[in-house]
């Protein structure tokens, strides 16, 4: 299954890219997606990583996350791709 992955800000920037394809397997999920993306990368690829995962591997909490242009609810980590044409990925934004 192939998804077009969308990174905004510092996701963005850390991945220097704003967008990629990923290509998984049937079945995958949210979380799957998140784990691979974290996962691909070099060692300087690391602050990608961290921006995506947890201190326990799992994806981070606050990342906010848009499955074809609907954002997704609490508990979006077992959400399936199956069908899914585009996820944007955005970490939390401070300021007021």
């Amino acid at each position: 299954m192939e998804v077009t992955v969308h990174f905004t800000g510092q996701l963005a920037q850390a991945a220097g890219r704003k967008a990629q394809t990923w290509d998984g397997p049937s079945g995958a999920t949210v979380g799957d997606l998140i784990s691979a993306l974290a996962g691909q990368g070099a060692a300087d690829d690391r602050r990608v990583s961290e921006l995506l995962l947890d201190r326990q591997g799992r994806p981070q909490a606050s990342l906010l996350v848009v499955i074809d242009g609907e954002q997704a609810a609490p508990g979006w980590t077992g959400v399936s791709l199956s069908g899914v044409r585009t996820v944007t990925l955005m970490t939390p934004i401070a300021g007021g």
